[in-house]
Formats: structure tokens, C-alpha cells, sequence
């Protein structure tokens, strides 16, 4: 059986990508309506210590024509109250708590961006993260998503020894049903690809439904890679 990060993958989740594999594609073209050219969706579930750096690494970019989406899923900690002196950068949207899937869903169905990208609430971009995703994208309308390289860290803040990805780009759906090698944060899509594939699975759990959503378009779409560590994940 497939293991995703070390618990087992939905087996109907998996035929169904298979089986939609070969079906028409939507026609990815940008949004000429809103001008808006990409969106930051930041899920956040009690992530006060960590949602300041993230929504700050995203005002420090040296691209300007983007917006931050931030997803209250229901925290009982002090996340809003630490979000309040950004209130007037952000769009801030608080539900009931519903997981990270659809906190993930509702910044999607709320983004004017013709690209969408996501970032956790515990990770950072670095500050030419936008600019070199929305670059590639720009240039290579044949791909429905990018993805780069990540510095690694953990919870601490201790760095880890440098280590890239293995780069593949294309078709690279075999190499990533071998083993997933993306990350939420490491990912900027094509909200058009988003909501053809479906978005995030809310049926699965919060460890296997970014797997999901990746498999999904790399089944029936191009993906690119840039070969640089455009920000900092940490694990956990």
C-alpha cells in the first residue's frame, strides 16, 4: 500500500486521479478581470507564535501586485489578536474550526489572484519568492504549478544543513506517486487548475491532503520547478 508520510493513501483518492487522468483540460488563462496577479493563502489554527513572521515575510516581498489571505480556522489562542495591527494589509477571514483543507479552500474561493500561493502559518518566504514564481508562471504558460526549493529548520529555529530537491519538472506525476517531495508552501498554482481538480481534500487528514492535491495536477498537468530555496519550512 502507498504511504503517505508514513500513514497509508486513500486508495479511492488515488483511482479517482487515475481515472481523470486523460480527461480535457480547462484552459488556463490568467484573470484579466481583477488585476490582481497572485494571492498568499495563510491557513492558520492557533499559530500565534509563528503567523507574525509569515505575514511579515510576505509584506517584505519585492513584488507588489499580490494580496494575503489569512484563514482564522477557529483558534483559541492569540493568533487574532496578533493579526489585528495587519488587518488593514490582509483579508482576514475567521470560521469555525474545520481543518486545514478548508481554511486552504476558503483563501482559494476568496482569491482575486490569477495564481495562488500558499504559505503555513509556521514557515517564511524569502523575499523574492513571489517575483521568481510569478516569473516562471508568466513564462511558461504550459505549467499549472511551480514549485522550489526550501531552506529547512526546525521549530527551534536551528538551521539544517543545506539540501535541494531532486528538480523535477513536467510530467512528473510517476516521481511524485514514487514519494512526495512538495510541501504546501513550497507550491504556487494556477487558480484556474485549483478549482478544476477539486482543491484540497477535506476527507483526508491534515498529514496526506496536500499529497492529493498535488497528485491531481501533475496527473493531467505540466509542472515546473525553480532551483532555488525561495523560503524557510520548518518541520515538525
Amino acid at each position: 500500500m502507498l504511504m503517505v508520510w508514513g500513514k497509508p493513501f486513500i486508495p479511492d483518492t488515488l483511482w479517482s486521479i487515475l481515472h481523470n487522468r486523460d480527461s480535457p483540460r480547462q484552459n488556463m488563462k490568467q484573470n484579466e478581470c481583477t488585476g490582481m496577479k497572485i494571492s498568499v493563502v495563510i491557513p492558520v489554527y492557533n499559530g500565534g507564535r509563528f503567523v507574525a513572521d509569515a505575514v511579515e515575510s510576505v509584506l517584505e516581498q519585492t513584488y507588489d501586485n499580490y494580496e494575503i489571505i489569512v484563514v482564522n480556522d477557529g483558534s483559541t489562542d492569540d493568533t487574532e489578536e496578533i493579526l489585528k495591527p495587519y488587518m488593514d494589509r490582509i483579508v482576514y477571514i475567521k470560521t469555525a474550526n474545520s481543518g486545514v483543507s478548508s481554511a486552504r479552500n476558503t483563501g482559494i474561493m476568496n482569491a482575486r489572484g490569477a495564481y495562488v500561493a500558499f504559505l503555513d502559518q509556521d514557515d517564511v518566504f524569502h523575499p523574492e519568492r513571489l517575483k521568481v514564481t510569478v516569473e516562471y508562471l508568466d513564462a511558461h504558460p504550459e505549467a499549472a504549478m511551480v514549485y522550489t526549493s526550501a531552506q529547512r529548520m526546525f521549530m527551534d529555529g536551528t538551521l539544517l544543513p543545506g539540501k535541494d530537491l531532486p528538480g523535477y519538472s513536467g510530467d512528473i506525476f510517476v516521481r511524485l506517486f514514487e514519494k512526495c517531495f512538495i510541501a504546501p508552501s513550497m507550491a504556487v498554482c494556477r487558480r484556474e487548475v485549483l478549482a478544476d481538480v477539486g482543491m484540497f481534500s477535506t476527507e483526508l487528514s491534515s498529514e496526506g491532503e496536500d499529497y492529493n492535491l498535488f497528485l491531481g495536477i501533475s496527473s493531467r498537468y505540466q509542472v515546473g520547478y525553480v532551483p532555488r530555496r525561495l523560503l524557510t519550512y520548518r518541520l515538525h
